[in-house]
Protein backbone atom coordinates (compact mmCIF):
# COMPACT_ATOMS: atom_id res chain seq x y z
CA UNK A 1 0.00 0.00 0.00
CA UNK A 2 2.86 2.28 0.69
CA UNK A 3 4.42 1.72 -2.38
CA UNK A 4 1.43 2.31 -4.79
CA UNK A 5 0.71 5.79 -2.44
CA UNK A 6 4.09 6.59 -3.15
CA UNK A 7 3.78 5.77 -6.87
CA UNK A 8 0.21 8.19 -6.93
CA UNK A 9 1.66 10.85 -5.78
CA UNK A 10 4.78 10.91 -7.65
CA UNK A 11 2.21 11.11 -10.51
CA UNK A 12 0.45 13.94 -9.13
CA UNK A 13 1.03 16.57 -12.14
CA UNK A 14 2.34 18.95 -9.26
CA UNK A 15 3.55 21.46 -12.62
CA UNK A 16 0.61 21.29 -14.55
CA UNK A 17 -1.11 22.52 -11.16
CA UNK A 18 1.32 24.99 -10.73
CA UNK A 19 0.12 26.68 -14.22
CA UNK A 20 -3.23 25.13 -14.03
CA UNK A 21 -3.33 27.82 -10.84
CA UNK A 22 -1.32 30.73 -12.00
CA UNK A 23 -3.19 30.73 -15.58
CA UNK A 24 -6.87 30.35 -13.37
CA UNK A 25 -5.66 33.38 -11.20
CA UNK A 26 -4.65 35.79 -14.50
CA UNK A 27 -7.44 35.40 -15.89
CA UNK A 28 -9.94 35.40 -13.64
CA UNK A 29 -7.70 38.58 -12.86
CA UNK A 30 -8.64 39.94 -16.31
CA UNK A 31 -12.28 39.52 -15.44
CA UNK A 32 -12.06 40.98 -12.78
CA UNK A 33 -10.48 44.18 -14.33
CA UNK A 34 -13.17 44.20 -16.77
CA UNK A 35 -15.60 44.35 -14.11
CA UNK A 36 -14.31 47.35 -12.73
CA UNK A 37 -13.62 49.05 -16.22
CA UNK A 38 -17.54 48.22 -16.57
CA UNK A 39 -18.90 50.33 -13.28
CA UNK A 40 -16.30 52.61 -14.89
CA UNK A 41 -17.79 53.25 -18.15
CA UNK A 42 -21.32 52.85 -16.69
CA UNK A 43 -20.99 56.25 -14.43
CA UNK A 44 -19.45 57.59 -17.45
CA UNK A 45 -22.81 57.08 -19.56
CA UNK A 46 -24.70 57.94 -16.71
CA UNK A 47 -23.06 61.49 -16.42
CA UNK A 48 -22.88 61.76 -20.58
CA UNK A 49 -26.64 61.12 -20.54
CA UNK A 50 -27.83 63.34 -18.14
CA UNK A 51 -25.69 65.83 -19.67
CA UNK A 52 -27.20 65.27 -23.06
CA UNK A 53 -30.74 66.94 -21.68
CA UNK A 54 -29.38 69.47 -20.66
CA UNK A 55 -30.71 72.87 -22.85
CA UNK A 56 -27.75 74.18 -24.65
CA UNK A 57 -29.32 77.34 -25.17
CA UNK A 58 -29.67 78.55 -21.53
CA UNK A 59 -26.17 77.14 -20.11
CA UNK A 60 -23.04 79.21 -20.73
CA UNK A 61 -19.65 77.91 -21.42
CA UNK A 62 -17.43 79.85 -19.83
CA UNK A 63 -14.02 79.22 -19.67
CA UNK A 64 -13.76 78.07 -15.71
CA UNK A 65 -16.36 75.77 -17.07
CA UNK A 66 -14.41 74.23 -19.74
CA UNK A 67 -11.67 74.25 -17.97
CA UNK A 68 -13.11 72.11 -14.81
CA UNK A 69 -14.49 69.70 -17.17
CA UNK A 70 -11.33 69.44 -18.57
CA UNK A 71 -10.15 67.18 -15.53
CA UNK A 72 -13.43 64.94 -15.76
CA UNK A 73 -13.07 61.43 -16.46
CA UNK A 74 -14.13 61.86 -19.94
CA UNK A 75 -14.87 65.64 -20.69
CA UNK A 76 -18.71 66.09 -21.97
CA UNK A 77 -20.52 69.60 -21.38
CA UNK A 78 -23.31 71.24 -23.79
CA UNK A 79 -24.01 74.48 -23.99
CA UNK A 80 -23.51 77.88 -25.67
CA UNK A 81 -20.52 79.84 -26.17
CA UNK A 82 -20.46 83.74 -27.08
CA UNK A 83 -17.25 85.12 -29.42
CA UNK A 84 -16.10 85.67 -32.55
CA UNK A 85 -13.80 83.30 -35.06
CA UNK A 86 -10.60 84.53 -35.36
CA UNK A 87 -9.74 82.95 -38.50
CA UNK A 88 -11.83 82.26 -41.99
CA UNK A 89 -9.49 79.33 -42.97
CA UNK A 90 -10.30 75.97 -40.90
CA UNK A 91 -8.05 72.98 -40.83
CA UNK A 92 -9.74 69.91 -42.08
CA UNK A 93 -9.09 66.44 -39.84
CA UNK A 94 -9.83 63.60 -41.90
CA UNK A 95 -10.88 61.34 -42.87
CA UNK A 96 -14.23 61.21 -40.78
CA UNK A 97 -17.09 59.36 -41.78
CA UNK A 98 -20.58 60.17 -42.13
CA UNK A 99 -23.51 57.72 -42.72
CA UNK A 100 -20.80 55.95 -44.94
CA UNK A 101 -19.28 58.77 -46.80
CA UNK A 102 -15.91 60.00 -46.13
CA UNK A 103 -15.21 63.58 -45.70
CA UNK A 104 -13.75 66.29 -43.29
CA UNK A 105 -14.34 67.87 -40.13
CA UNK A 106 -13.96 71.75 -40.35
CA UNK A 107 -12.00 73.68 -36.90
CA UNK A 108 -11.47 77.53 -36.64
CA UNK A 109 -10.03 79.35 -33.66
CA UNK A 110 -12.48 81.04 -31.46
CA UNK A 111 -12.07 83.75 -29.12
CA UNK A 112 -14.68 84.49 -25.98
CA UNK A 113 -15.75 88.19 -25.05
CA UNK A 114 -13.11 87.47 -22.02
CA UNK A 115 -10.38 86.96 -24.76
CA UNK A 116 -10.06 83.33 -23.60
CA UNK A 117 -9.83 81.09 -27.11
CA UNK A 118 -11.02 77.64 -27.84
CA UNK A 119 -10.80 75.38 -30.94
CA UNK A 120 -13.89 75.00 -32.57
CA UNK A 121 -15.25 71.98 -34.49
CA UNK A 122 -17.64 73.24 -36.89
CA UNK A 123 -19.05 69.56 -38.48
CA UNK A 124 -18.56 67.92 -41.12
CA UNK A 125 -17.89 68.09 -44.85
CA UNK A 126 -17.67 65.47 -47.82
CA UNK A 127 -15.39 68.09 -50.39
CA UNK A 128 -13.26 71.33 -49.15
CA UNK A 129 -14.04 72.98 -51.79
CA UNK A 130 -17.89 73.63 -51.01
CA UNK A 131 -17.07 75.12 -47.87
CA UNK A 132 -18.25 78.67 -47.67
CA UNK A 133 -16.26 80.91 -45.18
CA UNK A 134 -17.54 81.65 -42.08
CA UNK A 135 -18.05 85.54 -41.25
CA UNK A 136 -15.84 86.72 -38.34
CA UNK A 137 -18.45 88.46 -35.88
CA UNK A 138 -19.76 87.86 -32.58
CA UNK A 139 -22.01 84.68 -32.26
CA UNK A 140 -23.35 82.29 -29.81
CA UNK A 141 -22.79 78.94 -30.88
CA UNK A 142 -24.53 76.00 -28.82
CA UNK A 143 -23.36 72.47 -28.83
CA UNK A 144 -20.85 70.63 -26.90
CA UNK A 145 -17.16 70.42 -25.35
CA UNK A 146 -14.91 67.22 -25.22
CA UNK A 147 -11.71 65.86 -25.26
CA UNK A 148 -10.77 66.09 -29.04
CA UNK A 149 -7.87 63.61 -29.02
CA UNK A 150 -10.25 60.15 -27.84
CA UNK A 151 -8.15 58.69 -31.24
CA UNK A 152 -6.69 55.12 -31.86
CA UNK A 153 -3.00 55.33 -31.02
CA UNK A 154 -2.45 54.03 -34.49
CA UNK A 155 -3.94 57.41 -35.99
CA UNK A 156 -0.76 59.41 -37.45
CA UNK A 157 0.47 61.97 -36.39
CA UNK A 158 -0.81 65.71 -37.63
CA UNK A 159 2.04 66.76 -40.12
CA UNK A 160 0.98 70.75 -40.56
CA UNK A 161 3.85 71.69 -42.73
CA UNK A 162 2.28 69.77 -45.39
CA UNK A 163 -1.32 70.56 -44.33
CA UNK A 164 -2.28 66.99 -43.46
CA UNK A 165 -4.60 67.28 -40.18
CA UNK A 166 -5.43 63.11 -38.62
CA UNK A 167 -6.36 64.14 -34.99
CA UNK A 168 -7.78 67.54 -33.23
CA UNK A 169 -4.76 67.94 -31.31
CA UNK A 170 -4.87 71.44 -29.28
CA UNK A 171 -1.29 71.94 -29.08
CA UNK A 172 -0.96 71.58 -33.00
CA UNK A 173 -3.67 73.55 -33.57
CA UNK A 174 -2.74 76.16 -31.30
CA UNK A 175 0.74 76.42 -33.28
CA UNK A 176 -0.87 76.49 -36.93
CA UNK A 177 -2.92 79.06 -35.15
CA UNK A 178 -0.55 80.93 -33.45
CA UNK A 179 -3.08 80.74 -30.53
CA UNK A 180 -1.64 81.30 -26.57
CA UNK A 181 -2.47 79.36 -24.19
CA UNK A 182 -6.04 77.83 -25.97
CA UNK A 183 -8.48 75.72 -23.22
CA UNK A 184 -7.99 72.09 -23.37
CA UNK A 185 -11.07 71.03 -24.94
CA UNK A 186 -12.86 71.20 -28.16
CA UNK A 187 -15.99 72.87 -28.96
CA UNK A 188 -18.09 70.52 -30.95
CA UNK A 189 -21.03 72.94 -32.68
CA UNK A 190 -24.48 71.51 -33.19
CA UNK A 191 -25.73 74.87 -35.22
CA UNK A 192 -26.54 74.11 -38.60
CA UNK A 193 -25.58 76.28 -41.44
CA UNK A 194 -23.29 77.88 -39.63
CA UNK A 195 -20.54 77.41 -42.20
CA UNK A 196 -21.71 76.54 -45.48
CA UNK A 197 -21.88 73.23 -46.76
CA UNK A 198 -21.07 71.87 -43.12
CA UNK A 199 -23.00 69.15 -41.24
CA UNK A 200 -22.87 70.26 -37.73
CA UNK A 201 -22.67 67.54 -34.81
CA UNK A 202 -25.20 65.77 -33.18
CA UNK A 203 -25.09 66.01 -29.15
CA UNK A 204 -25.37 62.20 -28.57
CA UNK A 205 -22.13 60.62 -28.38
CA UNK A 206 -21.63 56.86 -28.92
CA UNK A 207 -19.36 54.77 -26.32
CA UNK A 208 -18.50 51.39 -26.91
CA UNK A 209 -18.92 49.48 -23.73
CA UNK A 210 -18.14 45.70 -23.95
CA UNK A 211 -16.74 45.39 -20.62
CA UNK A 212 -19.48 42.77 -19.81
CA UNK A 213 -18.65 40.48 -22.72
CA UNK A 214 -15.13 40.70 -22.41
CA UNK A 215 -15.29 39.97 -18.73
CA UNK A 216 -17.55 36.89 -19.60
CA UNK A 217 -14.99 35.93 -21.79
CA UNK A 218 -12.30 35.89 -19.37
CA UNK A 219 -14.21 34.01 -17.01
CA UNK A 220 -15.01 31.32 -19.62
CA UNK A 221 -11.67 31.04 -20.43
CA UNK A 222 -10.81 29.92 -17.13
CA UNK A 223 -13.33 27.59 -16.31
CA UNK A 224 -11.93 26.26 -19.98
CA UNK A 225 -8.12 25.47 -18.09
CA UNK A 226 -9.84 24.07 -15.31
CA UNK A 227 -12.14 21.25 -17.19
CA UNK A 228 -9.25 20.67 -19.57
CA UNK A 229 -6.91 20.30 -16.18
CA UNK A 230 -9.46 18.07 -14.64
CA UNK A 231 -10.40 15.83 -18.10
CA UNK A 232 -6.41 15.28 -18.38
CA UNK A 233 -4.95 14.08 -15.42
CA UNK A 234 -7.99 13.10 -13.37
CA UNK A 235 -11.27 11.70 -15.44
CA UNK A 236 -9.04 10.17 -18.14
CA UNK A 237 -7.18 8.01 -15.99
CA UNK A 238 -9.97 7.43 -13.51
CA UNK A 239 -12.12 5.98 -16.19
Amino acid sequence: MNSQASKQIRKFPYIATVLLVIGVGVLVSLGMWQLQRLEWKQNILQSIAVEQFVNAQEVQLDASIIEDAAGDQYPYKRGYVDGVFVSSDPVFIGPRTHDGNVGFHAILPFRFVDGSAIFVNLGWIEDKDNLRPVYRRLVRLQGHVKDGRGVSRFVPQNTPETDNWFRADVNDLALHYGIDAPLPLIFYSEVPGLMGGVLPHDPKVEINNNHLQYAIFWFIMAAVMIAVYVLRFFWFKSS
